[in-house]
C-alpha cells in the first residue's frame, strides 16, 4: 500500500484508447474494494469509470454552454445597450438640425422664408421682372398688344385711315352719298 494519501492517476492516449491508472490509497476506498470478489471488483471500477466519466462530461458540456449563455447574453447585452445609445445619439442629432432648421424665431426656414418675402427679398424680384417697371415682362407684352406700335393702337388712332375712327368716316360719307341719291330720286 502507498504511503501517499494522495489520489494519484495516469492517462495515455495510444490507437484511439484511453488507458488510465488510478491510485487510491483511501482507507474507505479500500475497504469498499476489499470486500468485493475480483469480478466485482473490476465491475464496480468499470461502472465508476462509465457513470463518472458520463456525468463529469455532462457537467463540463452544461458548464461549457452556461458559459457560452452566459457569453452570448453578456454579447446581446452589451450590443443592445450600443444600439440604444446609437439611436439615442442619432435622434439627438436629428432633432437638433430640425430645431435648427424649423425654429420659428431664428430657424433656417423662418430666415429663408423672411429672406424670401422680404423688400428686394427673391419674390419680389422675381415679380418685379415681370410685372414691375417698362422694362417688365408685363410691360412688354402690354406694349406690344396695346402699345403705339400695336395693331389694336393704329386702329384707335383717330388720325389713321385703317383704323376705326377712318372706316366709320369712310362709311359716314358713302352713306351721305347714297342716301343723298336716293333722296334726290
Amino acid at each position: 500500500m502507498n504511503d501517499s494519501k494522495e489520489l494519484t492517476t495516469s492517462v495515455i492516449l495510444r490507437d484511439q484508447t484511453v488507458c488510465t491508472e488510478l491510485r487510491d490509497p483511501r482507507a474507505e476506498t479500500f475497504t469498499l474494494f476489499d470486500e468485493l470478489g475480483e469480478a466485482e471488483r473490476v465491475r464496480l471500477a468499470a461502472d465508476a469509470w462509465v457513470i463518472g466519466l458520463r456525468a463529469l462530461g455532462n457537467a463540463y458540456s452544461q458548464a461549457r454552454e452556461s458559459r457560452l449563455a452566459d457569453v452570448g447574453r453578456a454579447l446581446l447585452d452589451d450590443m443592445e445597450r450600443q444600439l440604444r445609445a446609437q439611436m439615442e445619439t442619432q435622434q439627438a442629432a436629428l432633432n437638433a438640425a430640425l430645431k435648427r432648421f424649423f425654429d420659428p424665431t431664428d430657424g433656417q426656414v423662418s430666415q429663408r422664408l423672411a429672406a424670401f418675402v422680404a423688400d428686394h427679398g427673391e419674390l419680389d424680384r422675381f415679380l418685379r421682372g415681370y410685372l414691375g417697371a417698362e422694362q417688365s415682362v408685363l410691360a412688354e407684352t402690354l406694349a406690344r398688344k396695346v402699345g403705339e406700335d400695336s395693331e389694336l393702337f393704329k386702329r384707335l388712332d383717330p388720325h389713321e385711315k385703317q383704323g376705326v375712327v377712318g372706316i366709320l368716316e369712310t362709311s359716314r360719307s358713302a352713306c351721305s352719298k347714297t342716301c343723298a341719291c336716293a333722296c334726290a330720286t
